[in-house]
């Protein structure tokens, strides 16, 4: 572990500092340059004053106050990007995905007039996610196919996993079962390696949807793997996903009482946590379950009802 590092640049280099106070003695030293410890109102910053002290070497690096990093600079542009990103990335959770689409336009402008590597391949990816949802798959997989080319140019091993992942999921969406079964085993592999939790529970859920549409029930068993490993994360989103999917495999596998449950946790979990696409789904699940056992066409309509206010209430 001495040995093993984890670097990054803004928005990398905290996810790099967390990653370090997350998992104590998986990474020997940690390389942040310019990294966004603003974020979330100092949030790291606060943890790491009552956190134990860990065994890891960091190497910091910013521009000066008065030089690089002055009123007018690259720094608050940064800054900026970094905050439309993130607030892309809620709109995306939330299944809005045209306000998504438009929190990240400043940011592809910025992109292309810059041709900022670091900038366009986590954007890349997040906007491959958005055209996937709206249906845009050709679109989605030129982007997702992007990222994956700048991860593999400058060794961003991680990045690459879940690009990987986002292409496989494409690929399930558009019934290319047998490809997005090798793209999810390869993402995995990546992810595994790279220590990358949230990514890896992430692909472990739609790996288990794609291997039973291939006809394999064991993927039950990726999905459940995926749901303890959301709630040892404390992932709501993962977790809702993780219940949400489930509930749809056990429908496929006519195992209808168990689908109705964890469709109805999966709401839960989703309406707790605002995160709507997620409810509609569970919603519209828990709905399909109980008309096919007979006798609660009532209570599966009301189901409906509710799963299309909510639709009508998102901005596509």
């Amino acid at each position: 572990a001495e040995a093993r590092g984890i670097s990054g640049a803004s928005l990398g280099g905290l996810i790099s500092t967390y990653a370090a106070f997350t998992k104590p003695g998986v990474f020997g030293w940690v390389g942040a340059q310019s990294a966004s410890y603003f974020w979330s109102n100092d949030a790291l910053i606060e943890q790491a004053k009552t956190s134990p002290v860990i065994p890891t070497r960091f190497y910091l690096d910013s521009g000066e106050p008065g030089g690089a990093c002055g009123e007018d600079d690259n720094c608050a542009v940064t800054d900026e990007m970094a905050a439309m990103i993130g607030r892309g990335r809620i709109h995306l959770l939330r299944a809005h995905y045209e306000a998504a689409r438009d929190a990240y336009r400043p940011v592809l402008a910025l992109i292309e007039k810059t041709g900022d590597p670091w900038l366009e391949r986590v954007v890349t990816n997040h906007v491959a996610v958005i055209d996937m949802c709206l249906g845009n798959f050709t679109v989605a997989m030129q982007s997702a196919q992007r990222s994956l080319e700048l991860c593999r140019r400058y060794g961003d091993r991680a990045r690459e996993g879940d690009g990987l992942s986002v292409a496989g999921i494409i690929q399930l969406e558009v019934g290319l079962y047998e490809a997005a079964a090798a793209t999810f085993d390869d993402a995995l592999e990546l992810l595994g390696r790279t220590a990358s939790a949230w990514s890896r529970t992430d692909c472990l859920i739609y790996a288990g949807v794609c291997d039973v549409k291939r006809g394999r029930p064991s993927g039950l068993v990726r999905i459940d793997e995926a749901l303890g490993e959301a709630r040892r994360l404390g992932a709501k989103y993962l977790e809702a996903n993780a219940l949400v999917a489930r509930a749809a495999v056990g429908i496929r596998l006519g195992n209808l009482e168990t689908a109705i449950a964890d469709a109805s946790e999966g709401i839960a979990v989703a309406h707790q946590s605002t995160l709507v696409g997620y409810e509609i789904q569970g919603l519209a699940r828990k709905a399909l379950a109980l008309s096919r056992l007979g006798g609660r066409q009532t209570e599966a309509g009301g189901l409906v009802h509710r799963a299309l206010s909510l639709l009508d209430r998102q901005v596509y």
